[in-house]
């Protein structure tokens, strides 16, 4: 699929398939609910409603200092 990653470093893209499987599976299954992927997420973060919506939010300015190239 034109990654270079999977023909050079097969290790290192196994790595990151195993986190995209961990965020997906684990993180976001435990955050919404599994029915996020049929967008129908639960009403609150991780089902409880103590958590206010704003608790997803993110800093772009943040995230981005974190990532260099963005």
């Amino acid at each position: 699929h034109g990654s270079q990653t999977k023909i050079l470093e097969p290790e290192l893209a196994s790595k990151i398939n195993f986190a995209q499987y961990l965020n997906q599976s684990e993180y976001m299954d435990n955050k919404w609910s599994k029915s996020w992927r049929w967008c129908n997420p639960c009403k609150h973060p991780f089902e409880n409603e103590h958590l206010p919506l704003s608790y997803t939010t993110y800093d772009i300015d943040f995230i981005r200092k974190k990532y260099v190239g963005f």
